[in-house]
Parts: C-alpha cells; sequence; structure tokens
C-alpha cells in the first residue's frame, strides 16, 4: 500500500506506506522538488519537462524523522532539519547526488528551515522555543551561530526570510507573530548588523 503526494491534476508522487510528508521544499529553475517525511528520509524529484516526476535522490542521513527541507537560492545547497535535533546542509552540483557537508547539532526537534534569498543565512527554528540563524555557508568551515532569537515562550514551529533578506518572520505556538529587521535595511550590512525585534501580533488578530 502506497501513500501519494498530489502535485497536480493526474500526477502523483509515491512515498512510503507508514508515514506521511512533514515539508516540501521547490527550486523551481531547475525544476526540483524536495520531500522530507516521518520516516527519516528526504527524497528530491525532478520535475522535467511536463514529464511526470522521477525520483533523483534519497537521503538517509537523519535518525528521526525529517520536518522540514529546503533549498537556497542559487541552487548550491540544500538544508534539512530533522526531529533528531540536527540541522543538515547538503552542497549540491555537477548533476550529482547531494553531499552531506555540515550537520548542526540543535538541542531541540527543528521543525522548520530556511533560507535567506542571497543563500547567505540559514534560519531554523526549533521546539525549545528558539530561532537560530547562521551564516558561513559559502566556505567549508562549518555554518556559524549568528543569532539565537529566544522571544518566544512556546514552540517555534515556523520561520521564513523576507525576499529581499531585510526581515525575518517566525510563529510560535504562543500565539504570536514576530518580525525582525536585520541590520540598517542592508541584506548584508558592513561590521555587525543586529537583528532586532520590530512587531509582535497575536495570531488570532484581525
Amino acid at each position: 500500500m502506497w501513500k501519494k503526494v498530489r502535485r497536480r491534476k493526474n500526477e502523483t508522487l509515491p512515498v512510503s506506506a507508514a508515514y506521511m510528508p512533514a515539508s516540501v521544499g521547490f527550486f523551481g529553475a531547475l525544476k526540483l522538488l524536495a520531500c522530507g517525511s516521518l520516516e527519516s528520509k528526504a527524497r528530491v524529484y525532478d520535475l522535467g519537462a511536463g514529464a511526470a516526476p522521477r525520483l533523483q535522490y534519497t537521503l538517509e542521513d537523519a535518525a528521526g524523522g525529517v520536518s522540514s527541507v529546503a533549498f537556497s537560492a542559487d541552487a548550491k545547497l540544500l538544508a534539512s532539519g530533522s526531529l533528531d535535533k540536527t540541522l543538515r546542509v547538503y552542497s549540491r552540483g555537477g548533476g550529482f547526488a547531494p553531499t552531506l557537508e555540515h550537520t548542526l547539532e540543535i538541542p531541540a526537534e527543528i521543525e522548520d528551515v530556511a533560507f535567506s534569498a542571497d543563500s547567505s543565512l540559514l534560519v531554523c527554528a526549533s521546539l525549545d522555543s528558539k530561532v537560530r540563524v547562521y551564516d558561513g555557508l559559502d566556505g567549508q568551515a562549518a555554518p556559524m551561530l549568528k543569532y539565537t532569537l529566544d522571544d518566544a515562550t512556546d514552540w517555534v514551529f515556523s520561520a521564513a526570510f523576507s525576499p529581499d533578506s531585510k526581515f525575518l518572520a517566525s510563529g510560535s505556538n504562543d500565539e504570536k507573530i514576530r518580525l525582525y529587521g536585520l541590520g540598517e535595511g542592508a541584506a548584508l550590512p558592513a561590521g555587525d548588523p543586529t537583528l532586532c525585534l520590530l512587531y509582535t501580533s497575536d495570531a488570532a488578530d484581525e
């Protein structure tokens, strides 16, 4: 028996029966779709030129459910966040299978990962009520923890950068959405930029 993930009318992607997909992420320019699942695997599908989706790679490094996957905008990196409390960063290139470059241990289960639009920052949201932002993604050394945001009072389920990389938003189980500003309006300010909390809003507010 198979569960199926519907992509569009008359096209489905099979995943194993016992576990549901937890996250999906597109990289449109290369027509790739990544899927993280609760069976501890991440899969990358090639959407082709109008053809049926084809499984290209299966990544099996996680020891717990893969709750989130994301491609960097420059197509060089793929990140996954897992319930095994590990953030994994894979490199892509030359049509070869993604190579696991870095594993970053987090004190709690990871719910969401996202790259900034300029591919310079990587954020993860986790169940210890924190949002962590990493930089130094373009070198051989492990990414460096740049910010830890601990304003939330409950689990943080989601985090995302704005398209211009000037803002970061997070959503928490404490029923608040938080919006942070990065530096003085630049994607990569000179010196030591500050990531400051600008607004909070009750999620239930209209």
